[in-house]
């Protein structure tokens, strides 16, 4: 029997998460497995260069070819035991606006709320040295982007959903990305992970049932932070401090304004926003394909 192209977000109903006995406890085991390789080659993306000695233009080999291989094994592993194609995946005409897309509404995001602290003087921007920009666009976004995309929402989020449905597995995995985050900053700055970034881009991927346009997202909104305005980096294109002696729920203190409270009430809108979208769209959907 053909197999039908998925047009919209779809967690798989086939294969190792067909329906009948243990299905819970296989989803769960299929998604520690796929989790555990995809984090195997973050970890061989950002350290891959000095376990073999890699020096020079030629360290930037692993984080950029691992995480596209990542995403190919990733593939086969749903063909082979999910019996679907990787939909998530897809290339075609629709991935060149996404990707994008995605990037310039991720810096449009994190640009939004350091807008909102700076009118209000929360925030001072000073003219950087902008260097290591390549760095920044590899080491600390595109393996980020296309990594943590895959293990956060094309495993946690979408066996999850097709565990407790994709409502809750959109809450879930966001908590779990935010939690994965703590060691980057407090637990107001896991909070506003959660809120600005976790829902966000889970949000995306359910409205568009691929990971292009989060992956761009992700990538936009870390890029755009890191180096152009220079939040958490010595050597962004924009130098951004918070207010010295101003309290840190108000700033996001040194972790940024993706941490600060005025900055999650903008995620909130901005989520409730794809939230509509998102449920209405897949409502149409799912009215259409039953007619």
């Amino acid at each position: 029997m053909p197999q039908i192209e998925n047009q919209t977000f779809d967690p798989g109903t086939s294969g190792i998460l067909a329906p009948g006995r243990l299905f819970t406890m296989r989803a769960l085991l299929w998604a520690v497995l796929l989790f555990a390789i995809v984090l195997g080659f973050f970890f061989a993306s950002v350290l891959g260069a000095g376990w073999i000695g890699l020096h020079g233009n030629w360290r930037y080999l692993p984080p950029i070819v691992l995480p596209i291989v990542a995403c190919l094994v990733y593939a086969v592993l749903v063909r082979q035991f999910e019996r679907r194609k990787p939909w998530e995946f897809k290339i075609d005409s629709r991935m060149l606006p996404e990707v994008p897309f995605g990037f310039l509404f991720g810096a449009a995001f994190i640009t939004g709320m350091w807008l909102v602290l700076w009118i209000f003087k929360l925030y001072f921007a000073h003219r950087g040295v902008w260097s290591r920009w390549f760095s920044d666009l590899i080491f600390d976004s595109y393996i980020s982007a296309v990594l943590e995309e895959l293990a956060f929402r094309a495993v946690i989020l979408r066996i999850f959903a097709r565990i407790w449905g994709v409502k809750t597995g959109i809450i879930l995995s966001a908590i779990i990305f935010g939690f994965a985050h703590f060691a980057h900053g407090s637990w107001l700055a896991m909070f506003g992970i959660i809120i600005n970034s976790g829902i966000a881009l889970g949000l995306l991927y359910v409205i568009t049932g691929r990971l292009w346009m989060s992956i761009g997202m992700h990538l936009g909104y870390d890029f755009i932070e890191t180096s152009v305005l220079g939040i958490g980096s010595h050597h962004g294109f924009l130098l951004n401090t918070p207010k010295a002696g101003v309290a840190a729920w108000l700033t996001g203190g040194t972790f940024g304004p993706d941490a600060a409270v005025p900055g999650m009430v903008l995620g909130v809108l901005i989520n409730a926003v794809l939230w509509h979208f998102a449920f209405r769209r897949r409502r149409i959907s799912t009215s259409n394909s039953g007619s």
